[in-house]
């Protein structure tokens, strides 16, 4: 089994710089929209069994977008939602999002995985919901030649696919974020998690 993890399109709170993981949030900007026009005819050649979304709404824009082009359904699941910023929700100063970044930065730590800002969500909580998500496609689907799509956010991908593709770690996301509409494709199956794209690097060995 393929999965192929999408970063949702440029959304209005990515130009406005803003603190975003409310479900009913910013939606994607018109060139947003565009990024996953353009990304919805590069997957026209690639069948797809579903298309799994975060339920916040620059996620779900994308992902109708793909599903309307690609003929596949679209399935909500909080196992995708960026993770919870509790009080800097909304924030846009610079205070806020130096707080964002050093805490990203801890969860490097696995000593440090448990902080979290006052109303939101560790690492570790973030790794309970998302690990059992990936677990059921791969116990549905690892036998089998199927390719899925998940859409999410940049976020959560760049702090979990290091804990579920075996060449990639946290010192290699860090020199490797995720644009908008990028994509990982991870290779799936009882005895393999592998990363065969991040972004527009074809993947070998960690480097």
């Amino acid at each position: 089994m393929k999965i192929y993890f999408v970063r949702h399109g440029e959304s209005e709170a990515n130009v406005k710089h803003v603190l975003s993981t409310e479900i009913d949030g910013y939606p994607l900007t018109e060139k947003g929209v565009r990024q996953a026009e353009t990304l919805a005819q590069d997957l026209k050649g690639i069948r797809f069994k579903n298309i799994f979304t975060s339920p916040i709404l620059r996620a779900v824009q994308t992902s109708q977008i793909l599903a309307n082009e690609l003929n596949i359904t679209v399935i909500q699941s909080s196992a995708l939602l960026e993770y919870n910023l509790g009080v800097l929700e909304g924030r846009e100063d610079e205070e806020a999002w130096q707080l964002h970044k050093d805490l990203f930065i801890h969860w490097g730590d696995p000593q440090k995985r448990d902080e979290k800002v006052e109303g939101g969500e560790s690492f570790n909580d973030i790794k309970r919901r998302f690990l059992p998500f990936i677990e059921h496609l791969i116990d549905e689907h690892g036998a089998e030649e199927v390719s899925v799509l998940a859409i999410s956010h940049g976020g959560l991908y760049m702090l979990m696919l290091p804990e579920i593709l075996d060449n990639v770690d946290f010192d290699f996301i860090l020199k490797h974020p995720l644009r908008n509409t990028a994509i990982v494709i991870g290779q799936f199956s009882a005895n393999e998690r592998h990363c065969l794209q991040w972004g527009d690097q074809v993947m070998g060995q960690v480097s």
